[in-house]
C-alpha cells in the first residue's frame, strides 16, 4: 500500500494464475493499520520445467501483479556402482573384450536429469559415457581392453584389482550441470585384457 492502512487494518485479496504450480497459503491477508505491508506464504509444487506464476493481490479497485518464477529443483548426482559378481564398488571383467559385470544407478539423483555424463579413469586413461536413462552399464567406447590394460594391479589375496576413479555429473532439462560426484571401485581384472 502506498498510504498506511486504515484503523482496523486492511484486508488485501489474494489470488494465483495457476492454483496447479503456486498459490497463495490463504486467501487474503491483513495489512494492520498504519502499515504498508504485510506477509503472506506462497506453497509451489514441484516441476518438471520451471513455469511463471501471475500472483494477484487486489484492494478495493486496485490490483497488483507480480510474476512468481517456479524451478525446477537443482541436479544433485549421486550413484552406486555394483558388480554382479563382487557386489557393492567391485567389479570384474568378464570376457577378453574388457566387458565389465558393474551396474551404474543414479535413481538416487535429484532434479530432474536429461543427461548421466559418467567419466572413468585408471592413472593417466580415462573415457567417457554419456547416458540418459538413470541406471545402465559401464560403457567404454574404445576398446575396453586398451583402456584397463597397462596400469599396476594391487592383490586382493590373490586377485588382482584395478583401482578406477568414477565420476558423475547431471544435466538437467534447462541445461544446469551438476556438481561431480565421485567414488573409487575395485576393477577385478580376472586373468582378461592382458592380466
Amino acid at each position: 500500500m502506498t498510504t498506511g492502512a486504515p484503523s482496523g487494518g486492511a484486508s488485501i485479496d489474494l489470488s494465483t494464475a495457476n492454483r496447479d504450480v503456486a498459490r497463495p497459503v490463504n486467501s487474503s491477508v491483513t495489512v494492520a493499520a498504519g502499515s504498508t505491508t504485510a506477509t503472506f506464504t506462497i506453497e509451489t509444487t514441484t516441476v518438471s520445467t520451471s513455469q511463471d506464476v501471475q500472483i494477484t493481490a487486489r484492494y478495493l479497485n486496485v490490483a497488483i501483479n507480480q510474476i512468481l518464477r517456479v524451478t525446477i529443483p537443482p541436479p544433485v548426482a549421486r550413484f552406486t556402482v555394483t558388480g554382479t559378481a563382487r557386489g557393492d564398488d567391485r567389479c570384474t571383467l568378464t570376457d577378453s573384450n574388457g566387458t565389465s559385470d558393474c551396474r551404474l544407478d543414479a535413481t538416487t539423483s535429484a532434479g530432474v536429469p536429461r543427461f548421466y555424463t559418467y567419466t572413468y579413469a585408471i592413472g593417466s586413461s580415462t573415457a567417457t559415457d554419456v547416458k540418459t536413462d538413470r541406471t545402465g552399464d559401464i560403457s567404454i567406447s574404445s576398446s575396453p581392453c586398451d583402456f584397463y590394460k597397462d596400469h599396476s594391479t594391487s592383490d586382493d589375496n590373490g586377485d588382482k584389482y584395478l583401482n578406477m576413479d568414477i565420476s558423475l555429473q547431471i544435466e538437467d532439462r534447462e541445461g544446469t550441470k551438476s556438481a561431480v560426484t565421485k567414488r573409487t571401485v575395485r576393477v577385478y581384472v580376472n586373468g582378461r585384457c592382458g592380466y
